[in-house]
């Protein structure tokens, strides 16, 4: 059920009515357990410091879905993260899992960048040894010249490799 912060004013605690978005219920209450116990600063309440929290998003393909929805949720969920304080919006590398939309992690990050203003955008991880480094080296500095001081680098090796 999508309801706005306003209509649960039992939990809001006099949420700064700027803040009044829809949101899935679930995802209020858990929006706002973070809000009270961490202290994150929103518009509404300025001088309380912020916890430097991250995202890490799988591009998961629901059920009944298309890979290119996945993506677009993607998107979203980055705009909301980055809307809400979040530092940082982590795609994840799968490979071969029909559930999955994040393959080519270089492509969505510029698909993710493009469509945000402000957030990094970083790969959790790149697994190496299904790349070529020189290739994952061109395409990171193509993004980050496209969105300075906003894309990240994360690398693995991989399961069962040994390099």
């Amino acid at each position: 059920m999508t309801r706005t912060i306003a209509e649960l004013p039992h939990l809001t605690g006099g949420f700064p009515a700027e803040e009044r978005v829809a949101f899935d219920t679930l995802e209020i209450v858990t929006f706002l357990v973070l809000y009270r116990s961490c202290n994150i600063r929103f518009p509404g309440n300025v001088g309380i410091p912020m916890i430097p929290f991250s995202v890490l998003d799988l591009s998961p393909i629901a059920e009944g879905t298309t890979p290119a929805d996945a993506l677009h949720n993607s998107l979203a969920l980055a705009r909301h993260a980055e809307a809400w304080g979040y530092r940082r919006f982590w795609l994840a590398e799968h490979h071969n899992m029909p559930g999955i939309a994040s393959a080519a992690t270089s492509v969505v990050m510029g698909y993710v960048a493009e469509g945000t203003k402000t957030i990094r955008i970083g790969s959790g991880g790149i697994m190496l040894p299904n790349h070529s480094p020189l290739v994952i080296a061109e395409q990171f500095g193509t993004l980050a010249s496209l969105y300075p001081d906003r894309i990240d680098l994360g690398l693995g090796r991989a399961p069962g490799t040994q390099r």
